[in-house]
């Protein structure tokens, strides 16, 4: 890890062997859950050595401003909420929005304290990641992972991808989680809306990756994280994301290289670098149910071994029991003890973590 640490460094207590907390005493703010994470610091730290990593010197400086700064700029072009109104329906209009799902108030985020990039979770909260410093542990993952690719490309066939491209990609892809997933005081976090058919959180990354002047290289990467344009179907599905983005952004993707002459296509050829970017964010097949089946082994654990009524089970208690050991374990961790040692082995590992 190098000085680029310094990004997140307030966020962190000083390196030491942690020392399990009281059920009691667990820290329900996110930062405070957080301070102490080997693994949320290390993730965190990972990332700023993407950022480091980024060779072009304004896209290295824009991705730092991303992860210090992760507020949505663009949310300043709608503060009236008249025009928010009449975004939503064209939105509606142009099939690019229900608006049995998503209403104009809840289309976008609050503006005011945006919370750091170290404490934000990974995904909604049934999803993979969600837990304070998860989004971290996710876009460590996904940069390591499309690395890889740009790597065996290269071992293997003899061609370099572009590394920033890939690099700032993977850093912007989701930095709307950052506003959009705002923590409440039970230890809960805002719902992700969908817009375009995902959660919101993928257009407004879109948009905010726009409105900061991002290369179009970058955000085509960008816009397919989450589908690979290897289809008609796909690609449309593509087209739409970064369509409704322009509308945010209040800019024509046409004009910045981001759709072809006919409003309905990428452009031409589809570079290699996107699907790079969208192996790299692919672990959800595994992620999304690894979650649930460490959030349902923690609610029996919470239950017989932590003495905790079906009130406490949906409400701060446990919210705050599962927001700290997903911290410190990772759901995923979770998962895997369950399935080579069952669950005596899971209780074992957290009792190293949380005592009565």
């Amino acid at each position: 890890m190098n000085d680029v640490h310094a990004l997140f460094q307030k966020s962190f207590a000083p390196p030491s062997q942690p020392q399990p907390c009281k059920l009691d005493e667990l820290p329900r703010d996110p930062a405070e859950i957080v301070r102490n994470s080997a693994l949320i610091q290390y993730a965190c730290a990972a990332v700023a050595d993407a950022a480091a990593a980024v060779y072009d010197a304004s896209l290295r400086a824009a991705c730092y401003d991303l992860l210090k700064s992760p507020e949505l700029r663009f949310l300043h072009r709608w503060s009236d909420p008249q025009k928010v109104k009449a975004l939503h329906a064209q939105l509606c209009e142009r099939g690019l929005l229900d608006p049995s799902k998503t209403s104009a108030e809840n289309l976008f985020p609050p503006r005011g304290d945006v919370q750091p990039f170290t404490t934000a979770p990974g995904s909604g909260w049934n999803s993979h990641h969600a837990y304070p410093g998860g989004l971290a542990v996710h876009v460590a993952l996904n940069v390591e992972t499309s690395l890889a690719c740009h790597a065996m490309y290269e071992k293997y066939y003899g061609y370099a991808l572009d590394r920033d491209v890939i690099l700032a990609a993977q850093i912007a892809h989701d930095i709307a989680k950052v506003q959009i997933h705002r923590w409440h005081p039970d230890g809960s976090f805002r719902t992700d809306y969908p817009v375009a058919g995902k959660g919101g959180h993928l257009v407004m990354s879109l948009a905010e990756a726009i409105e900061r002047g991002l290369p179009a290289s970058v955000i085509l990467a960008q816009a397919c994280a989450h589908t690979a344009p290897n289809t008609p179907e796909n690609e449309a599905e593509v087209v739409s994301w970064i369509t409704a983005a322009g509308l945010m952004a209040e800019r024509d993707p046409v004009e910045l290289g981001l759709l072809d002459e006919t409003r309905a296509a990428l452009p031409k050829p589809h570079r290699q670098e996107w699907f790079a970017v969208h192996f790299g964010d692919g672990d959800y097949p595994l992620s999304m149910p690894a979650a649930k089946r460490a959030v349902a082994l923690l609610r029996r654990l919470a239950a017989e071994e932590y003495g905790m009524s079906e009130g406490d089970l949906n409400g701060v208690k446990f919210n705050a029991f599962r927001n700290y050991v997903g911290a410190h374990l990772s759901f995923m961790k979770i998962d895997e003890l369950n399935a080579t040692g069952g669950f005596a082995v899971v209780r074992e590992t957290v009792a190293k973590i949380v005592r009565l």
